[in-house]
């Protein structure tokens, strides 16, 4: 991997980014993606541009999915029924 990060880099990290906040077991089921996205995470322009400057929209989705999830309704629930 190289230290600069590609547009694919981006878009992805975004993706994968919001499917963790709704829920969704990520390091569970696709554990090297996980790791992939904890390094870009992990670069102080992705935590600075990426989540200093949308906080608010990371809140809504943890809540929302934290909520979800207390009913038995979340991405996580339904991804380990289908898994079953």
């Amino acid at each position: 991997m190289s230290d600069e990060v590609s547009i694919a880099d981006a878009f992805w990290s975004m993706k994968i980014l919001r499917l963790h906040e709704c829920g969704y077991p990520v390091q569970k089921h696709h554990p090297e993606l996980y790791e992939w996205y904890q390094r870009i995470y992990a670069r102080p322009s992705f935590r600075n541009e990426v989540m200093g400057k949308n906080r608010l929209t990371n809140r809504v989705f943890r809540t929302k999915a934290q909520i979800e999830s207390l009913f038995g309704k979340g991405l996580k629930q339904a991804v380990d029924a289908v898994a079953a």
